[in-house]
């Protein structure tokens, strides 16, 4: 009796499962073996996977849409990134947080927005590295979502910071290796891209990134203090 071995991977509902089936060699189904991966924690946000080019989101959305999407500049603010540094290094700044999108910009930075929406409506944004997808952000206009985050991944980090002629509210969460999850609330009349927004960031990705606007911050730092006499 002869057998092949098929490996399977799946996704479902952001969950990774392998297994495999054994078949005979005339095709029966033998044995179906799936079980969930404890070490594929979700890597990316629902369908869109950490290191997505460009293309491979444009050909998921226009699936799921059955038709082209149109695309324009991001619109959610990149703030998430700013806290996600500060989130990381809250001991070793004592000034002005470092804005880490200097440090995407100067290695090939790309942000753009759905205006047609994954789901009904809803604009989603991708932020791209060298054609790499490393984040993606969703805004809530009506309603508040942070009661829903929190009974998912439990209390986050609470961080608050100035912003305009008022401040901005975040929750952070590291639910796992390959993920960092922000949420903001903007409480300023002068300036509200969104009345709330969450951002999912690729951590190993982001956790370069943020090493780098460090460094950058230290040196700046030194710069400024050199100047004492």
């Amino acid at each position: 009796m002869f057998f092949n071995y098929v490996a399977l991977i799946h996704s479902y509902h952001g969950i990774l499962f392998i297994g495999g089936i054994m078949m005979k060699k005339n095709g029966q189904l033998l044995l179906l073996l799936l079980f969930p991966a404890m070490c594929f924690a979700q890597s990316g946000y629902k369908d869109f996977s950490w290191g997505m080019s460009v293309n491979d989101i444009n050909a998921l959305i226009n699936i799921k849409n059955n038709h082209e999407d149109d695309y324009s500049s991001s619109l959610t603010s990149k703030d998430a990134f700013s806290f996600l540094v500060y989130y990381l290094n809250q001991s070793k700044i004592t000034d002005t947080v470092p804005n880490p999108y200097f440090d995407l910009q100067e290695s090939g930075y790309y942000g753009c927005s759905t205006t047609d929406g994954y789901w009904s409506n809803d604009t989603l944004d991708f932020h791209f590295q060298n054609n790499k997808l490393f984040a993606v952000a969703t805004y809530f206009m009506d309603s508040s979502v942070l009661q829903e985050l929190q009974s998912r991944y439990k209390n986050g980090v609470k961080i608050c910071m100035d912003f305009g002629d008022g401040n901005v509210d975040a929750v952070i969460w590291n639910p796992s290796p390959t993920r960092f999850i922000v949420w903001e609330k903007y409480n300023t009349t002068s300036y509200a891209p969104a009345h709330e927004i969450v951002t999912y960031i690729d951590a190993k990705f982001f956790r370069i990134i943020a090493d780098k606007s460090m460094t950058r911050y230290r040196t700046a730092i030194k710069k400024r203090d050199s100047r004492l006499d």
